[in-house]
């Protein structure tokens, strides 16, 4: 039995209600059973929750996240806890209640895009003995207080992001039940205390926000910023001095979810178990009136153990309730529209016992993810902005089965500026077509490794869809593979997937032979650039591809020595087509200055002096200096022109073919840096 007068007994009290919470010097303030926490994944986390609270305890943490549950939800808790006292909590949250409502007012607080939310937390003690000051026993009491938490939220949507708002009101109660009014001791009407007050708070997740746009939706979209804001409206208990005032507090964290299929390649050999693998990061920092600020940190796994079944692991630590807590949650559905979640917290103290909790989740009802706001998305009635809005939730909500579907409509909105971060978050052919216009653009301006990887990026994302049994992939797209395959190295993957292009046209031609001169296939690719001249020398396109395979046809004759074939070529190609390159040739080849010519020149010059005839052949190399002083083999020339005349003047003809052998080869060279 516990031996107090009613004023030591109410001493035990707050030092029973205050001792679990804050044993390094938090006790004496009113309000602290509401500092007690609850909810299995924020314990578990250290309480690291301010930036979540999408369950039925973010009424309690944080209540504009009760908005982002996508499932009505009730949880419960139980718990003994230190000198005989209780502790429990009831926490419901309706998330979207009213998805049809037409009532304005009725429509702001409970249509789709609002949540509204109920938590109750009691901790009481009982089995008191009350005694007057002469010792005289005047029966038993308990002491109890409760708090009653009404909470509403809702979500409005933008390109800058997800914001979501909140407010709960409480209501507070302190009682001592069984407590008998004796001669100097007054205790108010019934031992009873009541009082109001309010929280607001609010989080947001960023998509297009200005000063975070340079960051790829992928790793951007897991990003959420809380804050809460408690006592607003300050609850106070009856009697004297600001002890019995409930102290303000302010709390900011920010959470982060790292999905590992975005982190690591899939050419690590990630299986597909893992790539539904991911880790929510959380930390808070709080600051209250009269206290030490704390900081709070959390991480939550989650990690499927069968379809629809998750494992959730948790961790987490602080520097103001507890040294480490740990805890477990597992997540099973148990008919299509509900599911139950049991959690488990560890929660451990500097100078109290371990504190063991379990909870219980129910989830019910129909899911308000991702196909739900497709089905708003899609109705016929919504103005553009409204369907924009509902697609980028889906967004938001990455990763998800629909995230493909919002990111292509919302890509073919009138707003395109942000289209390409959409197809960067979702892959495949929009991000492909972008990243491969990106490599021609960097090589166009002679960025040729920035180039080069850009165009690898754009051959990983067209790769899987050519690997499907039912290849979707069109002419042009196939093209468009094979370019980007020849500009990453992999000459022998292109010819498969050119050859696959089923209406022939230059650019194909063009792209086969360059891919089967890279794998080493010479007579094939000259087969092929002689197609390319054949058929398609009369089109308007004489300046760039049809150009390019006739000095590459020149290239390739000279490699094989057929000296008088290749001066042909060079010939033809000077007389017919003496314009700049087209600026969207394909950039396999690459040329600083836009034009071939030059080039064409140089080696019918170096052509003349293997095949013997030394002074035409240095006349021709003269020329390209004189003709095309300002591009790139006119300037070589120029480096050499005083050797070249010193050999021509003293018919050194061995030196003069030896300054022609050097000139190719530094050629060759360059072509072979270009190509890697």
């Amino acid at each position: 039995m516990k031996k107090h007068t009613a004023k030591i007994c109410w001493a035990g009290w707050l030092l029973a209600a205050s001792l679990p919470l804050f044993a390094d010097g938090e006790s004496g303030h009113a309000g602290l059973f509401l500092r007690y926490g609850t909810g299995g994944r924020a314990l578990g986390m250290g309480r690291a929750f301010v930036a979540v609270a999408d369950d039925a305890s973010g009424v309690y943490w944080n209540p504009a996240g009760i908005v982002g549950a996508e499932r009505a939800e009730i949880t419960t808790l139980y718990s003994n806890l230190y000198y005989d006292s209780q502790f429990a909590h009831f926490g419901f949250v309706l998330p979207r209640p009213r998805e049809n409502v037409k009532n304005r007012l009725a429509h702001f607080l409970i249509g789709p895009s609002s949540a509204v939310g109920f938590g109750w937390v009691g901790l009481g003690m009982s089995g008191f003995e009350q005694r007057t000051a002469t010792g005289q026993l005047v029966g038993d009491f308990g002491i109890g207080e409760n708090g009653f938490l009404f909470g509403w939220a809702r979500e409005t949507m933008g390109l800058w992001g997800v914001l979501q708002y909140g407010l709960h009101i409480k209501l507070v109660n302190q009682h001592f039940s069984g407590l008998v009014q004796s001669a100097g001791q007054n205790f108010g009407k019934g031992g009873r205390d009541w009082s109001g007050g309010m929280d607001a708070g609010f989080t947001f997740q960023p998509i297009h926000t200005p000063i975070l746009r340079i960051v790829s939706l992928k790793y951007l979209l897991p990003l959420r910023i809380g804050v809460a804001f408690q006592n607003l409206i300050q609850p106070r208990w009856s009697g004297p001095g600001d002890r019995d005032t409930f102290p303000r507090a302010i709390r900011a964290g920010l959470s982060y979810r790292f999905n590992l299929k975005d982190w690591f390649s899939s050419t690590w050999g990630i299986t597909s178990w893992l790539e539904d693998v991911s880790f929510l990061l959380a930390v808070d920092k709080e600051y209250i009136t009269d206290l030490p600020s704390g900081t709070y940190f959390g991480i939550e796994g989650q990690i499927p153990v069968f379809e629809s079944v998750f494992f959730q692991p948790r961790f987490g630590m602080n520097n103001q309730t507890e040294n480490f807590s740990a805890g477990a949650g597992l997540s099973v559905p148990f008919t299509h529209a509900a599911a139950l979640r049991l959690d488990y917290a560890l929660v451990t103290h500097p100078h109290l016992p371990v504190d063991s909790r379990f909870f219980m989740t129910v989830q019910f009802g129909d899911l308000k993810g991702p196909g739900y706001f497709k089905k708003l998305a899609r109705r016929p009635e919504n103005t553009e902005k409204e369907a924009r809005n509902h697609l980028l939730r889906i967004t938001a909500l990455y990763p998800n089965g629909e995230v493909d579907f919002a990111a292509g409509a919302l890509a073919g909105f009138q707003d395109t500026r942000h289209a390409r971060r959409y197809f960067e978050l979702t892959g495949g052919l929009g991000r492909a077509d972008y990243l491969l216009a990106d490599a021609r653009q960097l090589l166009k301006e002679y960025k040729i490794q920035r180039g080069r990887k850009r165009a690898t990026q754009a051959a990983e994302e067209y790769a899987p869809l050519f690997m499907q049994r039912d290849n979707p992939l069109r002419d042009r797209e196939l093209i468009d593979f094979g370019e980007a395959l020849i500009l990453s190295g992999y000459a022998n993957d292109a010819i498969e997937v050119l050859g696959q292009v089923e209406e022939e046209n230059l650019r194909t031609e063009f792209l086969l032979a360059t891919a089967k001169r890279r794998d080493g296939n010479l007579d094939g690719a000259l087969e092929r650039f002689q197609n390319a001249i054949r058929r398609y020398e009369s089109e308007q396109d004489k300046n760039s591809m049809v150009s390019l395979s006739f000095i590459q046809s020149g290239e390739i004759l000279l490699e094989k020595q057929d000296y008088k074939s290749a001066m042909l070529y060079f010939e033809t190609l000077l007389r017919n087509h003496d314009k700049a390159l087209d600026p969207e040739y394909p950039r396999v080849l690459i040329f600083r200055d836009d034009y071939c010519l030059d080039d064409a020149r140089f080696l019918l010059g170096l052509t003349r002096i293997f095949d013997g005839q030394y002074e035409m052949g240095a006349a021709g190399l003269i020329e390209t200096h004189r003709f095309y002083p300002g591009l790139e083999y006119g300037q070589v020339v120029a480096d050499q022109a005083a050797s070249i005349l010193t050999a021509l003047s003293s018919e050194d003809w061995k030196e003069l073919d030896a300054i022609a052998r050097s000139l190719y080869y530094g050629y060759k060279q360059a072509q072979e840096v270009d190509a890697r």
